[in-house]
């Protein structure tokens, strides 16, 4: 199972996003919300999949808001990932 792979790999980051999307469309929101912010807190190259996936989540519970908040984020973090790209692939 998936939760077997992330207690083997606890540093693997994309496995902990699956995990917690896995949970939250099990019906497990709270815990889903919570490994997503685990995951973003602790790999910084995964926060801006990890605050989408929280808008998401946050959506699908109501809490729009705080959605809001997560994809404005996720908008941030992908712009400023896709501005690095630019300048090392044309300026590296």
């Amino acid at each position: 199972a998936l939760e077997d792979v992330v207690e083997r790999c606890p540093e693997d980051g994309p496995a902990h996003l699956e995990l917690a999307r896995v949970l939250a469309e099990s019906g497990d929101a709270e815990r889903g919300m919570a490994e997503t912010r685990r995951v973003i807190a602790a790999h910084p190259d995964l926060a801006a999949a990890g605050h989408y996936q929280l808008g998401l989540m946050l959506t699908d519970v109501g809490q729009f808001d705080e959605a809001l908040v997560a994809m404005g984020t996720a908008v941030e973090k992908w712009t400023s990932l896709s501005v690095k790209k630019i300048i090392n692939d044309h300026c590296g």
